[in-house]
């Protein structure tokens, strides 16, 4: 077994997966130190624990940005939600048109 058929078979673990927030965070945070390095002219991976740390701090940041952007997403949808349920009258079910009407008009 290999391929495709390996990787379904695996356990996910969910702790290892590395959201777009985390990632942007963590590549910045290691550019800004490389850049830095850079622009101090000392050889680019001569202060690596400063790199390690910028990273690790990066990704903190990054998750803790996730974090506040899926409560706003949260909020903003129990507020459109509620909205709704309010508002009934502004927001009529309206019956699926059939395919078939649509092809044949």
């Amino acid at each position: 077994m290999f391929g495709p058929e390996l990787q379904r078979s695996l356990p996910v673990n969910d702790n290892l997966l590395l959201t777009p927030f985390q990632g942007i965070g963590a590549f910045s945070a290691f550019a800004i130190s490389y850049g830095l390095s850079v622009v101090t002219k000392k050889p680019p991976f001569q202060p690596l624990w400063r790199h390690v740390a910028m990273t690790a701090v990066g990704y903190s940041l990054g998750s803790l940005a996730g974090n506040k952007y899926a409560e706003y997403q949260e909020d903003k949808r129990k507020k459109i939600e509620d909205y709704i349920r309010r508002h009934p009258e502004d927001f009529p079910l309206t019956e699926r048109p059939k395919y078939k009407a649509l092809l044949l008009q």
